[in-house]
């Protein structure tokens, strides 16, 4: 599988969902790294079912890094 080209540059502004304690706050961060074609080298084959590589590495406001494959550009 191979992505697409990042339509969202690195250090772009975009908003993720986060999920925390059951609950999901829509939150505007940082995109700091795409590792779509490091996934894409992968074919999906890590050895293991659990904790799935995540497309996107996202900081976040409060200075916290989180992963995700969806992001949505603010412009």
């Amino acid at each position: 599988m191979k992505y697409p080209p990042p339509a969202t540059p690195e250090g772009s502004r975009v908003r993720i969902q986060l999920h925390e304690g059951g609950t999901v706050t829509d939150v505007e961060c940082t995109l700091v790294g795409d590792y779509g074609d490091e996934i894409a080298a992968l074919r999906n084959d890590v050895g293991r079912q659990w904790a799935r590589p995540q497309r996107y590495g996202i900081v976040l406001d409060d200075g916290r890094l989180v992963f995700t494959d969806v992001v949505a550009r603010i412009d």
